[in-house]
């Protein structure tokens, strides 16, 4: 969270931090690259994609 925050508004936190954000995958691999560089190690999951319908069955 410290690294977002010395790369993004205030104003974006909330919902950077909350999932509410999509990035493109060369978008995302620049972020990834510079926080490498940054000295951070991280590990990339793919993204898993829920249906409306799915959510909603899930519900009931």
């Amino acid at each position: 969270m410290l690294w977002m925050q010395t790369h993004f508004e205030s104003s974006h936190w909330e919902t950077i931090s909350s999932n509410e954000v999509s990035l493109s995958t060369s978008d995302a691999a620049m972020l990834l690259n510079d926080a490498q560089e940054a000295g951070l190690i991280l590990s990339s999951v793919p993204a898993i994609t829920i249906s409306l319908n799915s959510k909603e069955n899930s519900l009931k």
